[in-house]
């Protein structure tokens, strides 16, 4: 059961990002999916080990997006 809800999340996290084409924080797709920002890293992380790519950078006060 776990792993479906981890796939669910990232097919909604990969829907989310493709489908607005706007930037986003980690902390809002955090406070989003109500998970934590490790959380959101690692299903990103796992994402781009299967090709889908993320571009990271840095905003103002150090916080990635």
């Amino acid at each position: 059961m776990g792993e479906t809800i981890h796939f669910v999340r990232q097919w909604q996290l990969l829907r989310k990002l493709t489908a607005s084409g706007v930037p986003r924080s980690v902390k809002e797709l955090a406070d989003e999916f109500e998970v934590s920002t490790k959380t959101i890293r690692r299903d990103l992380d796992s994402l781009a080990s299967v090709g889908f790519r993320h571009k990271e950078s840095i905003v103002p006060h150090g916080e990635k997006s």
